[in-house]
């Protein structure tokens, strides 16, 4: 092939924004849950204390550009009865949690299991003296520092808003992620292409979603029985309302990935297993989403058959409906991705030429 056929070959693939367009006709139309929902009153007066925290510990500016993000919108969305405090608290986290992702998706940290794991340690407590295998490179050492200042001010607010039992299906949460983490730089390390149900495992707690989810609870206003906590169908609903909206994000970030030579995107890995198009891929995703939801319907009836075999009050059958009512409003904001140009073009970078990372 010349460099002409090369170039010619380039310019007649559709652009990402093209295949965006592309998916996003085919799949609106069938989408099987609302776009957009309520949307919380308090929205401007979350924003300006959201940019503050920005400001505060120096996290605007990365090359996700967590302040061109309106993540004051998006959470308005999925957390519609928030007080303006845990609102603001909840766009906080969803930047600390987009700042984190790009560490592992750009530079080495993502590209090998020794680098991952020593940022993710350095995330709790700074190293004190790692080992050259699993040394941080020296471009993180500052933003790190960032993160876990910002991590700290965080986990003080959530601790003061949620009880000891709550807290710790946070910090739970909070290390599956970091493992997920570590499981897609092995993949990445070792060039491997996971099949979907290895994909599906580590993609339910890849994004952080789940300590996303954590916030529901704050957002209602409610509080669960402890011993719910603990409980079969609460660990499936929460599973089943997390993988609705990481499904979601792959499908209407997949053009964007695709670009970018990601392989970490359910509707990529829909595509190689059909030997299809990506459109055609999305709307085998939304199917998915569609039997994810149903089962997440199934386990909101035996959460509250546990709840009645436990003699649950009837304030506490309302603290489980308003919960799981919750959950449902929180997957209420793809509105958000058609609006935001990151999901439809791979060319959004920094001034410097980073490259943005995946969601």
């Amino acid at each position: 092939m010349t460099s002409n056929d090369s170039t010619e070959d380039r310019a007649s693939r559709p652009t990402a924004r093209e295949m965006f367009e592309a998916v996003t006709e085919v799949v609106v139309p069938r989408w099987p849950m609302p776009l957009k929902g309520a949307t919380n009153p308090g929205q401007a007066e979350a924003e300006r204390l959201h940019t503050a925290w920005l400001k505060k510990y120096d996290l605007a500016g990365r090359s996700c550009r967590p302040e061109t993000m309106r993540l004051s919108i998006v959470t308005s969305y999925a957390y519609p009865n928030a007080d303006v405090e845990v609102l603001a608290l909840a766009a906080d986290l969803t930047a600390w949690l987009f700042v984190v992702d790009e560490l592992f998706d750009t530079g080495e940290t993502g590209l090998s299991v020794a680098s991952a794991r020593a940022v993710i340690s350095s995330l709790d407590a700074p190293p004190t003296a790692p080992s050259p295998a699993c040394s941080i490179p020296k471009a993180h050492s500052l933003l790190l520092q960032r993160i876990r200042d910002a991590y700290d001010d965080l986990a003080s607010r959530l601790r003061d808003r949620m009880t000891p039992p709550h807290w710790r299906v946070f910090t739970d949460h909070l290390g599956a992620y970091y493992g997920a983490l570590a499981a897609e730089a092995a993949n990445r390390e070792q060039g491997i292409v996971p099949d979907l149900e290895d994909y599906l495992a580590i993609r339910r707690f890849s994004a952080g979603t789940q300590c996303q989810l954590d916030l529901v609870e704050l957002a209602q206003s409610t509080r669960l029985p402890r011993h719910l906590y603990e409980s079969q169908p609460f660990h499936e609903l929460v599973h089943a309302t997390c993988d609705v909206a990481n499904w979601a994000n792959d499908v209407f970030s997949a053009a964007k990935e695709y670009e970018a030579g990601d392989v970490h995107n359910l509707v990529l890995i829909l595509q190689g297993q059909a030997n299809c198009s990506l459109p055609e891929a999305a709307v085998l995703a939304v199917d998915h989403i569609e039997k994810r939801l149903r089962e997440m319907q199934d386990a909101q009836i035996r959460l509250t058959a546990s709840l009645v075999r436990h003699g649950a009050s009837p304030a506490a059958l309302e603290a489980g409906q308003r919960w799981a009512d919750g959950l449902r409003c929180f997957l209420n904001h793809g509105a958000w991705y058609l609006d935001l140009a990151r999901y439809s073009t791979a060319e959004h970078t920094t001034p410097g030429g980073s490259p943005p990372f995946p969601a």
